[in-house]
Formats: C-alpha cells, sequence, structure tokens
C-alpha cells in the first residue's frame, strides 16, 4: 500500500526527536479515518480544517528508481505553497532511514531525502538527484503516479553526462552509470532547454542534418565547432543512440546506424557551446 497522510490504527512510526523535553501523544490529535476509499479517509465533518482542505491541492510526483537486479527506492516530491525549496519542514521532509550501494536520493544541506517538499511547480524548477553507484552498472528511473498535476506540463529526467532529457510521461528512462557517487549528473526539469527552431538553427549557421538510408548513416554537415552529444530518441521516447564527443569531421562524414527499426526518430545535438538542435529524420 502506498503511505498516506493519516496513520492507520497500530500502525508503527518514528519520531526525531531534536531537543530535550517532553513527547506527547494522546486523543487530542487523534482523527478518525477509514481505510475503505482507498486513501485512508472518511467523508468530512463540519469541523475540518483549513489545513486538510489544502492538503489535496498538493501537487506530487513519485518516482521509483530500480537496478539492474531488481532492487528499487521510491522518491516521493511535493510541490505547494508555503513550502520552502531549502528549507528542512517537518510536515513534508524525510530524511533516507538507511542509504544502499546503489541507491537515487534527493538532498537538502547534504544529507539524503526521500521524502521532500518544494515551492509550487514552476518552469524553471529543478530537483537535484543524488546518484550512488556500486560499480558499472545499468539502472531505470520510472514515473509511478502523479496528482494535481496538469496533464500538459511536462516532466523530464535531464542528463547532464549524456546531454538528453527524457519525458517521464512516455515512458522509463534506462541509463548506465560508471562507480561512484554523482550529485550533479541527473535532476527533475519541468522544461527543455530553450533550443532554436530547425529553420532557424540551419539558416543561420548553414547546417543540415539527414539520414542516408542506402548507407545507414546520419549526417550532420555545416558545423563549426564539435558535439558534446548527441541521441537518437524514438516515437516512444526511448534513447536508442547516445554518443559523446562526437567531432565535427566525422558527423559530417557519417555516424553509422546499427539495427534500427523503420520509422521517425528525433535527433538531438547538443554542441560544445552549449546550443542545442532537435531535428526530425526517418529510417527506413
Amino acid at each position: 500500500k502506498t503511505p498516506q497522510r493519516y496513520i492507520a490504527v497500530a500502525q508503527g512510526f518514528m519520531a526525531e526527536i531534536v531537543g530535550s523535553g517532553y513527547v506527547e501523544f494522546n486523543n487530542s490529535q487523534r482523527v478518525f479515518k477509514t481505510e475503505a476509499s482507498g486513501e485512508s479517509q472518511f467523508l468530512r465533518t463540519a469541523g475540518a480544517t483549513n489545513e486538510d482542505a489544502d492538503a489535496s491541492d498538493l501537487q506530487v510526483i513519485r518516482l521509483e528508481f530500480l537496478t539492474s537486479n531488481d532492487l528499487s527506492r521510491e522518491l516521493l516530491f511535493g510541490f505547494g505553497d508555503n513550502i520552502y525549496d531549502d528549507t528542512f519542514d517537518y510536515g513534508y521532509d524525510a530524511k533516507a532511514t538507511e542509504v544502499f550501494a546503489n541507491d537515487l536520493l534527493s538532498t537538502l544541506d547534504g544529507e539524503n531525502y526521500t521524502i521532500q517538499g518544494y515551492s509550487t511547480i514552476q518552469s524553471d524548477k529543478e530537483v537535484a538527484l543524488m546518484l550512488k553507484s556500486e560499480a558499472a552498472s545499468t539502472y531505470t528511473i520510472k514515473m509511478i503516479e502523479t496528482k494535481n498535476i496538469d496533464d500538459a506540463q511536462d516532466i523530464y529526467i535531464y542528463d547532464s553526462l549524456e546531454a538528453v532529457y527524457h519525458d517521464l510521461r512516455s515512458g522509463d528512462y534506462n541509463f548506465s552509470a560508471q562507480a561512484g557517487d554523482d550529485a550533479d549528473r541527473l535532476k527533475i526539469v519541468f522544461q527543455m532547454e530553450q533550443s532554436l527552431s530547425n529553420e532557424d538553427f540551419e539558416a543561420t549557421n548553414n547546417v543540415s542534418i539527414f539520414v542516408n538510408n542506402s548507407l545507414n548513416q546520419l549526417h550532420i554537415k555545416g558545423l563549426d565547432q564539435d558535439i558534446k552529444g548527441l541521441n537518437l530518441i524514438n516515437m516512444l521516447g526511448q534513447n536508442v543512440m547516445r554518443l559523446s564527443n562526437v567531432n565535427a569531421t566525422q558527423a559530417s562524414s557519417g555516424v553509422k546506424l546499427n539495427n534500427l527499426s523503420t520509422g521517425v526518430y528525433i535527433v538531438d545535438v547538443t554542441l560544445k557551446d552549449g546550443r542545442v538542435l532537435s531535428k526530425k529524420v526517418t529510417i527506413n
């Protein structure tokens, strides 16, 4: 079951004590809730508080991090009014009680969290993630739940190592990592970095991107600098080819495409100066 706001009868819980004194829990702090609704809530009485009503407006993203041997970690992020990104709040934030050799966590003031609250989602908001990898391995990040977030709101994982934005609404993000801790590689973002349109980019820079289907090669001609990241994404949002540090000469001569199905793909090119170009191509 997914934990909800109210603790069920006989459910154990933990409390963190930050100072000396007394801890009191009594009947005046209890609220009668049933589990019949599936959310451990009941029809509200006339005495329901505004705080209770506002709780339903919280924007929620729940992620699952999977290792290659099917171990998992769930992360929960809440976004709402009167929540501050850089301040610990007992009402919203939960520190990780255990950190695994292969793990994905959020952080605040150098500490690891599995649940964290942030201010309301804006297009420029970013949620940094800490990746821990015991050895070279493959991992998966999937979005398993959202609440109170408009369907039109983009939600991406940005992988700075691969220079790729992955749309979590379109499917899981699969990636590889080397051994070590990396607090800079992955983050949740709500918009892609501004890219030049195909027409403006190609007209201004005399750049052309096309596939030579007879030779099974992708060509990017007219570049005046090397490529930091080159990604080929299918219409399911899956990244089927990732290349890093491709020089302009190699890109112009052609990058080999192997064992790709017929269809439409998106070529994402990130140049060394940070400019990004995305263009659709057809492989047949």
